[in-house]
């Protein structure tokens, strides 16, 4: 393959032009970061999102035992702030992503950083970090591929074919040709977002022991939580649609 490495000034220059996420989403993480915020004020910027008002809404069922909650107000209140953060994340990069990518190839990527999202998330708790800023990071942590599907796409679709043609792992042949990579191996080695090819890579072992893993039995509760809200994450995104 040809070398096109990407450089740090082009990446910063080009992100000015980057798909920016809907205005509703911005609003709703200015109220909460706020800490006089009005919560009238919150609920009509969630407003502007029917998505992000289901969503609320079912969590609030779901802590509610389905005890019909049907207010945004008590839905907030019921599921937190936290977790109405998370959620106004989770809506804006799913509508980032289908603004980006081409139908039949949004949904993989979507579910994708979705279960990386909760793999993210469950970490965080396992550790003791913060959970959501972790699920923020997780959601976010291709959005290097995003970039160069707007900026390098012809160079990036080569890189992909080469890596299934070669068997070569994705973050290899990144590397070659742009002169970087991104690292994301926990949730393909589960195989949460059902996409036709993963391919595993290793995991640092710097990275394992700043976060204190240790891969033995004790661990198995932790990916069959992932692997059970990765799932239920996406059997829901499809069903709303």
């Amino acid at each position: 393959m040809n070398n096109y490495s990407i450089t740090k000034d082009e990446v910063i220059e080009r992100c000015k032009y980057l798909t920016s996420f809907p205005p509703f989403v911005h609003k709703i993480l200015t109220s909460l970061d706020d800490e006089n915020h009005n919560t009238d004020m919150l609920v009509g910027y969630i407003k502007q999102d029917q998505v992000m008002v289901a969503r609320i809404i079912s969590l609030a069922n779901m802590a509610a035992n389905n005890n019909k909650c049907n207010n945004v107000h008590n839905a907030i209140a019921m599921v937190g702030e936290e977790k109405v953060r998370q959620l106004a994340i989770q809506c804006s990069v799913g509508q980032f992503v289908n603004k980006l990518l081409p139908n039949l190839t949004s949904d993989p990527f979507w579910w994708h950083s979705v279960s990386v999202g909760v793999v993210a998330t469950e970490l965080a708790d396992y550790t003791g970090i913060s959970s959501g800023k972790a699920q923020v990071a997780g959601l976010l942590h291709d959005i290097g591929q995003l970039w160069m599907t707007q900026f390098r796409s012809n160079e990036f679709r080569e890189v992909c074919q080469y890596s299934i043609q070669c068997n070569v792992n994705i973050e290899h042949a990144e590397y070659e040709r742009f002169g970087t990579d991104h690292a994301d191996v926990l949730a393909n080695a589960l195989d949460l977002a059902c996409r036709d090819v993963n391919r595993v890579g290793n995991i640092s072992n710097e990275a394992l022991r700043r976060l204190g893993l240790v891969f033995d039995d004790s661990i198995d509760p932790l990916f069959g939580r992932i692997v059970a809200r990765s799932r239920h994450l996406i059997h829901n995104d499809i069903s709303e649609r």
